[in-house]
């Protein structure tokens, strides 16, 4: 008697499924981005695992480890001399955090009292009040808590992601094997062909990524050289392309970084003008270098990844921007590969 045959999987079941899958990891957005961004590293690196592999004629795993301890040293390299080169500066900010606000207040109204409403104010008790209130929010025990688990969670996150990077390096192909093996075998094949096709296009995608992190640097060192005249202009335009990598947060992080220096340095006039540099480049960035080149990158139009780029971040916040534009491009991709297919005539 011959074995009884399975049934085609059904597509819609399928669908069913994916949508499962994406309904949960939204509910679990925060805990993916770890395992997202040390994949994505991996991914960028994995040209590199590949050189060593034939030039060297090493094993996987040896490569990897390899292209591996190269990175965590130059990721540790970056962060301890940023540390140390920019953390009496801060400290410096943070002491006369007090006499700062004073100035700013003094130079923004032009005097040492204020009347608002009728009221007259002392900059001078306005900046301590202010500081007086920061301080007083930091130091509530709730704060304290919510700081602490923040602390927690971000450790936990970056130990998670440091060692992510190493399985994802060293596993990635059986990984991306376990995950086809999940398709049905009817469709694997079209599968296979999609991911051909998707793989080149994150590949141009992290280049458009390089070529922001290049503008960026370069055009925070020009202004910070020859016009704020802060110190070390290298280091901070470093840090500002490196944090255009993560959205949101890490331009926020910047800019307030290199302001803080502004004020503390130059005055209230230096971070005016900063602010306008900031204002700008956030519009050269996000409106017109971001979605061009990452645009050509994926091959979508601009005003496409401008639209993913919001979309995802309102919906999946800091996982969504990242994803934004390499799952729109996999839309499109996936779209031209069903579309390209002929259509079944019905039968009568």
């Amino acid at each position: 008697m011959p074995p009884e045959r399975r049934a085609p999987a059904n597509k819609w079941a399928i669908a069913l499924a994916v949508g499962i899958c994406l309904a949960f990891l939204y509910i679990v957005r925060l805990a993916v981005l770890p395992f997202l961004l040390a994949a994505a590293i991996a991914f960028a690196a994995d040209p590199a695992v590949e050189w060593l592999m034939r030039k060297a004629q090493l094993t996987r795993a040896k490569a990897a480890l390899i292209v591996y301890l190269l990175l965590m040293a130059a990721i540790g390299g970056a962060i301890y001399g940023s540390t140390v080169s920019l953390a009496g500066e801060l400290v410096h900010v943070g002491h006369d955090l007090p006499e700062l606000l004073q100035r700013l207040l003094h130079e923004a109204f032009g005097g040492d009292t204020i009347t608002l409403f009728g009221r007259t104010l002392n900059a001078g008790d306005l900046a301590n009040q202010a500081t007086g209130g920061l301080i007083s929010a930091v130091g509530q025990p709730s704060q304290w808590l919510k700081l602490g688990l923040y602390a927690f969670a971000l450790v936990t996150g970056l130990t998670l992601l440091i060692v992510l990077i190493y399985f994802f390096l060293e596993g990635g192909q059986q990984l991306a094997a376990s995950a086809l093996w999940l398709v049905p075998p009817e469709y694997r094949a079209e599968v296979e062909e999609m991911v051909g096709r998707i793989t080149p296009m994150l590949r141009r995608y992290l280049v458009g990524l390089l070529i922001i992190f290049v503008f960026a640097s370069i055009a925070t060192w020009a202004f910070i050289q020859f016009v704020l005249h802060l110190p070390e202009p290298v280091l901070l335009g470093l840090i500002t392309g490196a944090f255009e990598m993560i959205p949101v947060i890490g331009p926020a992080a910047s800019a307030t970084l290199i302001g803080l220096l502004s004020l503390e340095q130059h005055g209230v006039w230096a971070l005016v003008a900063f602010a306008v540099y900031v204002t700008s480049f956030r519009l050269i960035i996000d409106r017109l270098l971001g979605p061009v080149v990452l645009g050509a990158a994926a091959r979508l139009h601009p005003v496409i990844v401008m639209f993913a780029l919001l979309a995802g971040g309102l919906v999946l916040g800091v996982v969504g921007v990242i994803l934004a534009v390499p799952v729109a491009a996999a839309v499109k991709i996936v779209l031209q590969h069903y579309y390209s297919q002929p259509m079944r005539t019905r039968l009568r």
